[in-house]
């Protein structure tokens, strides 16, 4: 793990509670609509996750993760500030393009399945980034003022300051984590 980092990815609010809490070991990502020309990519394989809350909708997560996306926009800083407390390391990243593939991901991340469906199939070609990610909780959480330039449909951004990972322990023990994305590879077929 770097010892600063200065990139995030931006990703809903109640995704990142899903990552933070362990429920969920999974980014999957299309890619937004200001993404460079090619499209989205894995451009960096450590990060924060950088909550947000645009296009985020209650119909659009499982109905046990609602709570967390109330909670979440409870939360919801005023006056333009992002809490950052958490870190990820990409351990798995894959472009699926097989529906059956994406459908047996269900379950092991917190959008519907008609989200996900709408997700694969939005664009010229079909398919789906997917990140296993090995999430890492920070000992203090970052309150970073939201600057115009991490606004937009993007998924990276580069943070002004450099944030430190001292001190930041993973939010799974590695048994755990690794029965996780061994689900993930077995779902992939992998």
């Amino acid at each position: 793990m770097k010892p600063t980092n200065n990139i995030a990815f931006k990703e809903w609010a109640v995704v990142v509670s899903a990552l933070g809490a362990g429920r969920q070991v999974i980014i999957l990502r299309k890619g937004g609509i200001h993404e460079k020309r090619g499209g989205f990519t894995v451009e960096h394989r450590e990060f924060f996750l950088f909550p947000t809350f645009f296009h985020q909708q209650n119909d659009q997560v499982v109905p046990e993760a609602r709570q967390d996306l109330g909670a979440a926009q409870a939360d919801a800083k005023p006056g333009g500030v992002v809490p950052v407390q958490f870190y990820a390391t990409a351990e798995l990243v894959a472009e699926v393009d097989d529906a059956a593939r994406i459908k047996a991901l269900s379950g092991l991340h917190v959008w519907t399945d008609k989200t996900i469906e709408d997700r694969y199939e939005w664009g010229r070609k079909q398919g789906i980034f997917l990140i296993g990610v090995r999430v890492h909780r920070l000992p203090a959480v970052q309150q970073i003022p939201m600057l115009e330039s991490y606004g937009g449909c993007k998924s990276w951004v580069e943070l002004a300051q450099p944030i430190p990972t001292a001190g930041a322990k993973p939010v799974l023990d590695d048994a755990a984590f690794q029965s996780k994305l061994d689900c993930v590879r077995n779902a992939l077929g992998s």
